[in-house]
């Protein structure tokens, strides 16, 4: 049972870091308060409650603090410091003002309000208790651990479930202050400019969306420092707005974007960018 729930570890991972969708900021924020995310919320809940249900496997609790150690880092890695510019470090040392058991709660709301994947969050939300069900209770099987998630006991706590209360407070003037242009904003940039463009469609993908170095992504060239210093795009059916993250790309020298269906203005960028190249595209220079 254990090797299952690790096996969904690694599911997550994969689905997190390999299989993007597109859609807006604005239908993420208005998701934050997900039956799915309140449901598995309110099942961590119920599972950490005292006294233990008498349908909790004790011995299994001890794994509990590890699996959501564990989730943590992919969420805030893979739904976090890609929106905000922050490391890793610096979204945990956010975290410790919030209750240690409130930690990986505080942590899916705060992707849902900045991912502009909400049908991915979904999707884990949906699974993930299953097997949380299965490992933690006297559930057998994945039928009956969504059996289990129907009763009432979970229903009302997901019903009383209020995103608002597990709040990661905003940087503070205290911490250091994110540095305009950066590897970890030009990465956030790039996956605007993937989500803007449909690029789950496009002709070449390889590894965007992904945990790989941005100079293996298709079209990406960077300097030593890791900034991106080329984007070379044409003829790669791109469709959509230019979204004015691009303009975080602050070293980029060369941009080719001809041969797609873009609309809008090029975001203003950096002076001593070479001629843009849009060619066969709507998109006009700002």
């Amino acid at each position: 049972m254990k090797a299952r729930l690790v096996v969904a570890l690694f599911f997550l991972g994969a689905l997190i870091f390999g299989l993007p969708f597109t859609v807006s900021q604005s239908q993420a924020q208005n998701t934050q308060d997900s039956s799915d995310l309140a449901k598995f919320a309110a099942l961590l809940q119920y599972i950490r409650s005292q006294p233990t249900p008498t349908e909790v496997k004790t011995d299994n609790i001890p794994v509990l603090d590890t699996l959501d150690t564990a989730l943590t880092d992919i969420y805030v890695t893979g739904f976090i410091t890609p929106y905000t510019g922050e490391t890793a470090e610096q979204v945990k040392a956010r975290l410790q003002s919030v209750p240690e058991e409130d930690r990986f709660t505080a942590v899916m709301v705060e992707s849902y309000r900045l991912s502009p994947n909400p049908l991915l969050l979904d999707i884990v939300h949906l699974l993930l208790p299953l097997y949380y069900v299965e490992f933690f209770t006297a559930a057998e099987g994945l039928d009956a651990s969504a059996e289990f998630l129907k009763r009432a006991d979970i229903e009302s706590l997901a019903d009383a479930f209020d995103s608002t209360n597990y709040s990661i407070p905003a940087p503070s003037a205290t911490e250091p202050p994110v540095v305009t242009g950066s590897p970890q904003l030009d990465r956030a940039a790039l996956v605007t400019l993937y989500n803007a463009t449909d690029g789950l469609n496009w002709t070449r993908n390889l590894n965007w969306f992904t945990d790989k170095p941005l100079d293996e992504w298709h079209g990406v060239s960077t300097d030593d420092d890791g900034r991106v210093t080329r984007l070379n795009l044409w003829d790669n059916q791109l469709s959509g707005a230019i979204p004015s993250e691009l303009a975080n790309l602050t070293d980029l020298e060369q941009l080719s974007l001809w041969g797609n269906q873009l609309s809008g203005a090029i975001p203003p960028l950096s002076l001593a960018i070479s001629p843009i190249c849009l060619d066969s595209t709507s998109a006009t220079t700002n």
